[in-house]
């Protein structure tokens, strides 16, 4: 509750589609919002943004800066599946590519990739593309196991879960 809190007054937290309960499992456009917050609050700029048709599925505004600014992809070349729901694994990459957005941006280099997923047993069901992001998050103290011994890539990540990630990268940032 304080990390939400301390996210919220830090100006993180925006408006997230849906009005969601922070339980909620946070869908790819409420963490593209977040991400965007995230980039936008950190660099004290707004973020330019892709063309309003880039998507056959979702023209939101939040999902265009992040695609302009490489923080996502689309699930194809035309669509972005704006409420499919957000596993840990996509919100790891969507994140780590934020944060090399703002520190290319910023020209400052607060964290770095690298890390290890050792001593997680299911660190070989992390997907290929969110291997690096993954571990240089669990690096920086940022995104832990569900357990001791546990990633839960393929599960889904929460919006409560997303703010305090967002939140907690945030700081490693200033």
């Amino acid at each position: 509750k304080a990390e939400v809190e301390a996210a919220d007054k830090a100006g993180l937290i925006p408006d997230l589609t849906g009005d969601p309960g922070w339980q909620d499992a946070s869908t790819r456009l409420q963490f593209c919002q977040l991400a965007v917050q995230l980039a936008e609050t950190a660099l004290g700029e707004t973020l330019p943004a892709a063309p309003s048709n880039t998507f056959t599925d979702c023209s939101d505004l939040a999902v265009r800066k992040a695609y302009a600014a490489k923080i996502v992809n689309g699930m194809t070349e035309t669509t972005f599946s704006p409420n499919g729901t957000l596993t840990r694994e996509q919100l790891a990459t969507m994140l780590w590519r934020a944060v090399n957005y703002i520190q290319t941006q910023s020209g400052e280099q607060a964290l770095t990739g690298g890390g290890s997923l050792t001593g997680y047993t299911d660190a070989g069901s992390v997907s290929s593309y969110a291997k690096e992001a993954v571990a240089a998050l669990n690096k920086h103290g940022i995104m832990k196991g569900t357990s001791n011994t546990a990633l839960s890539p393929k599960g889904s990540c929460t919006v409560e879960q997303s703010v305090l990630l967002s939140y907690r990268t945030f700081l490693k940032l200033n």
